[in-house]
């Protein structure tokens, strides 16, 4: 299970980016896949960066700024928005 979790981020990079958008629009769905994208990237990669948007998605992640924020983010740049590999 840990396997899956840590590499949900290579699984979702893989997908389309239609599929990519669809995913993050969706509310709960996107606030879900934000969790198990950022704190995996966190875990790999001790970063502050990654520590603070994995600390804002967690609490302010239904926020729709935050959302909106990653969705134009993986159109221009093709993944999340301050996500270090």
């Amino acid at each position: 299970m840990k396997d899956k979790i840590m590499n949900f981020g290579k699984w979702f990079e893989k997908q389309h980016m239609l599929i990519q958008i669809i995913l993050m629009l969706i509310p709960l769905v996107n606030w879900i896949v934000e969790l198990l994208i950022r704190w995996p990237a966190f875990l790999k990669k001790d970063s502050v960066p990654n520590l603070v948007m994995a600390i804002l998605h967690t609490f302010f992640g239904a926020f729709y700024i935050l959302e909106i924020l990653d969705i134009v983010w993986v159109i221009l740049k093709k993944q999340l928005f301050l996500v270090e590999k």
